[in-house]
């Protein structure tokens, strides 16, 4: 677990990404008050490593103070609570890392204060009161994410609170001190990828200087997957296919879709990310050449970039060898003979359902 930390001076900039869970559509930037009226459970499908997964997020319900009375709202993990999971998961590898008993096993989760995550949310341009800070983390504990895969009898489903239990002080007291500790669980899936090892060092400070939240998106994207990044590896992607497995979804008009797509590529050209001269090539219907329905992109890595990702690279190497040094300690002090497949790298794929029962029973 502790392999999850990063306590070197020298990465004070960085956190970590986690395989499948930070890829998903999970958040919900925008939504009409017709589409919540129609279906208060948002379903997306996203395909990752090339397996299709359904997402559906359900809202929280929470009280807000109108009047002097108290109301209920219905609200969705959005851009805030996107914001406030990414600084706790910087004061977890930042030594806050923590485990709470659960009957016969441990969860996985983090030590922190309102103060703290407001201290490091304004020091990133991202400034939110104590009382928002409090909803969003109640919006965290109360909205479900459930992710599938298969159909019908076949299919396998797991759900978890994206924090999976939430201790705090009451409301009103912690608005009066806010230093008091409280701690959280993480979602199921990042304490499985905590567990096994399914993470990657990225570029947490550059993350959270994104304005744009397609463009937050594809940076943690990129810092994941795009391990050989290089001018010679471009990141390439299609437009259609992209926008539906991301947060943002595509819109009925392609002008909007790659205005999207500019914008948010031009926001990680301007944080050093991406070389500003990306390709572009239309790919029209054949029955009306007059209509584009599909953009293939081929994106450049810059010099910074590159050398982050090398510096990644590195880290994944020694998590790697430390996990199995420490695999082959625990083969011999407990089961002499024997593997031990509980700290694997990842596979090649993200299908977690294969180990649907392992992050159930722990």
């Amino acid at each position: 677990m502790r392999l999850f930390e990063l306590m070197d001076p020298s990465e004070s900039d960085y956190s970590n990404t986690v395989e499948l869970y930070d890829a998903l559509p999970k958040y919900v930037w925008s939504i009409t008050e017709e589409e919540v009226r129609k279906n208060r459970v948002l379903t997306r499908s996203f395909k990752s490593r090339g397996v299709v997964y359904q997402v559906k997020i359900k809202p929280a319900v929470v009280e807000r103070k109108k009047g002097g009375e108290s109301e209920s709202v219905m609200l969705y993990p959005g851009s805030r609570e996107e914001m406030v999971e990414e600084v706790l998961r910087k004061l977890a590898v930042n030594g806050n890392l923590g485990l709470a008993a659960d009957g016969n096993n441990h969860t996985i989760g983090v030590y922190f204060t309102v103060n703290q995550l407001r201290k490091e949310l304004a020091r990133t341009n991202h400034t939110y009161s104590a009382s928002e800070v409090l909803e969003a983390l109640d919006v965290m504990s109360s909205s479900l994410l459930e992710v599938s895969q298969g159909k019908g009898s076949d299919r396998d489903a797991y759900r978890g609170n994206f924090l999976s239990s939430l201790a705090v002080r009451r409301r009103e007291a912690y608005l009066e001190d806010g230093t008091a500790k409280c701690f959280a669980t993480f979602h199921p899936l990042v304490q499985h990828a905590i567990r096994t090892q399914q993470f990657r060092m990225y570029d947490y400070s550059t993350s959270m200087n994104i304005r744009s939240d397609l463009g937050r998106y594809f940076f943690k994207r990129m810092s994941h997957y795009w391990a050989q990044a290089s001018l010679d590896n471009p990141y390439q992607f299609k437009l259609v296919p992209f926008l539906e497995s991301s947060p943002r979804g595509l819109s009925p008009r392609m002008k909007d879709n790659m205005r999207a797509i500019r914008l948010a590529l031009t926001a990680l050209a301007e944080e050093d990310v991406i070389l500003p001269n990306w390709n572009e090539t239309m790919i029209k219907n054949p029955q009306d050449r007059r209509q584009t329905v599909d953009v293939a992109y081929e994106v450049f890595p810059t010099e910074s970039f590159r050398k982050k990702v090398m510096r990644a690279n590195k880290k994944q190497s020694v998590v790697t060898g430390r996990a199995a040094l420490n695999d082959v300690r625990s083969a011999i002090a407990h089961q002499p003979g024997s593997s031990n497949s509980g700290s694997s790298l990842d596979n090649g794929t993200d299908n977690v359902f294969d180990d649907l029962e392992n992050v159930a029973a722990n």
